[in-house]
């Protein structure tokens, strides 16, 4: 059965990467993209619905949905407060997880971080962890949360250190084999797993999958 998919983060790095995968496949029926302003993409299969995040609870979606893909992540500095990016990275995602479930969804896909935890003294890696605690209250039956290392790719902004450290930290990491759940992991291959989890048919699960598990979906 071919599924209709909401997306969230469609304009990110591996949001971006995911819409492709999910318009060429055959398995997806439609996608239905929550966007802040229109993309550039243009898709007979593709909606793109652009949004007020904080009215989120009083958006309609034009269908019923199989699978929510949360895909919207910043950082502390592009936000511009801890605040600010606790709204972003948790509200806006979780607020879109159960508009998804309030129109059918089964499953829900997200981008997590490894090292995430509710309790953390990292705020990033507690912010990760309290929504992975969030999206638990809503009992999907699919839940999967993907928590990678490093993210290699080419992002829109600058982000020096990540730069640097995508240098340092490539996808050679991947051939060594002692970075554990801390090997870096490219964009293409996290929006397979991403793709492959939330087209699969229903399975009733939970599931945190890190480099180990996600090397075997892509």
């Amino acid at each position: 059965m071919s599924k209709t998919i909401l997306l969230l983060g469609a304009s990110g790095l591996t949001g971006r990467e995911v819409l492709d995968l999910l318009l060429e496949d055959s398995r997806c029926k439609s996608v239905i993209a929550l966007v802040r302003k229109p993309i550039p993409v243009n898709h007979a299969k593709l909606t793109q619905l652009p949004i007020v995040f904080e009215k989120i609870s009083a958006v309609t979606l034009p269908s019923n949905i199989d699978t929510v893909m949360l895909c919207l992540g910043s950082t502390i500095a592009k936000a511009g407060s801890k605040e600010d990016f606790e709204k972003i990275d948790r509200s806006y995602n979780f607020e879109s997880a159960k508009l998804a479930q309030k129109y059918g969804a089964k499953t829900c896909v997200l981008i997590s971080a490894v090292g995430a935890d509710p309790k953390s003294n990292i705020f990033y890696s507690k912010v990760k962890g309290l929504l992975e605690e969030d999206l638990k209250t809503l009992n999907f039956e699919g839940l999967y949360f993907l928590q990678p290392g490093l993210l290699l790719g080419d992002r829109q902004e600058n982000r020096t250190m990540e730069s640097i450290s995508q240098v340092l930290f490539g996808k050679w990491t991947q051939k060594v084999g002692i970075f554990g759940k801390y090997t870096s992991i490219h964009v293409e291959q996290l929006a397979k797993v991403m793709v492959e989890l939330g087209l699969r048919p229903y399975s009733n699960e939970q599931a945190v999958l890190q480099f180990k598990e996600m090397k075997k979906l892509f």
